[in-house]
């Protein structure tokens, strides 16, 4: 009896997550202050989401889960904060975030002249194959946090001057993004290699050339990196209708590329043998 009772409370306590949301803001635990664009989600699984831009957050639970099971907050220049999901939910949470050391290494700047280099994939192509953040067809209308990018190679070292990327297809006013720069390991994206945050608007553009330029933030890697991966992050946009989904970047296929991609900001990360219209703008030393 009482295993039967045990098997019927898992049960219902898996339901019930399942039919919840999780509600709440992210702050410094200093400070107080909001911190916007907080990644927020399960490790390893596709539920997730990103707070706004005043730290606020709404988060659906789409599947059964286990009672144990935990949310992770993270936020560049902050610890990681593991939370278990049934002390979140009914109620309002204030997610405090506790600030890291500062253990910036000292960037030496070589004292040669550099020379500008372009690397990655700088044409649109002639095919029709496209890379959109949204799938054909797709129910699910919360993109927040998104993620995808390309692996590229370092021949010197570099200094980042800007991303460029084409939009081929956008269905939106505006969609903020993050880029994010990242270690490899085993042929996939880790530690950030990015010391704030670079957060980017996309207007109303169609059929062009987007550009971020990355002059300011003194990103340099070093030749015995290898390689890094640079990916942008879906943070918040503006529908033109409400039915609009397509925000489309060109894609190729190169069995000497890596193109990265992953649903949330706590996903697995998936790869795949394409080469998005994506390319930097370096000084090489």
């Amino acid at each position: 009896m009482n295993k039967i009772l045990l098997i019927l409370f898992f049960l219902i306590s898996a339901f019930s997550y399942s039919q919840s949301n999780i509600k709440g803001k992210v702050i410094d635990a200093e400070t107080k202050s909001e911190l916007p664009y907080a990644n927020i989600g399960i490790q390893g699984t596709n539920i997730g989401t990103v707070s706004d831009k005043k730290g606020d957050f709404n988060l659906n639970l789409k599947k059964n889960l286990r009672p144990y099971d935990t949310l992770q907050f993270s936020f560049l220049g902050y610890k990681t904060n593991l939370i278990q999901i049934s002390s979140l939910l009914n109620k309002e949470n204030v997610v405090e975030m506790i600030p890291q050391s500062d253990q910036l290494t000292e960037v030496i700047i070589p004292s040669k002249k550099p020379k500008e280099k372009t690397i990655g994939r700088s044409h649109i192509g002639t095919g029709t194959l496209w890379f959109n953040f949204y799938s054909a067809g797709e129910v699910q209308d919360d993109k927040l946090g998104t993620e995808a990018g390309m692996k590229f190679n370092l021949n010197g070292d570099y200094r980042l001057k800007s991303l460029n990327f084409y939009v081929g297809s956008n269905q939106y006013n505006s969609v903020k993004f993050r880029l994010n720069i990242y270690r490899l390991a085993n042929n996939e994206p880790t530690e950030l290699l990015n010391r704030e945050d670079i957060i980017f608007d996309v207007g109303d553009i169609q059929s062009d050339w987007f550009k971020v330029d990355l002059d300011t933030y003194n990103i340099y890697l070093k030749e015995e990196l290898g390689s890094f991966a640079v990916t942008i992050q879906w943070l918040e946009s503006i529908k033109k209708a409400p039915d609009s989904k397509f925000f489309a970047i060109p894609l190729g296929i190169n069995p000497l590329d890596t193109k990265y991609f992953r649903e949330k900001g706590m996903s697995t990360w998936e790869s795949s043998n394409h080469n998005l219209s994506f390319y930097l703008e370096v000084d090489r030393y």
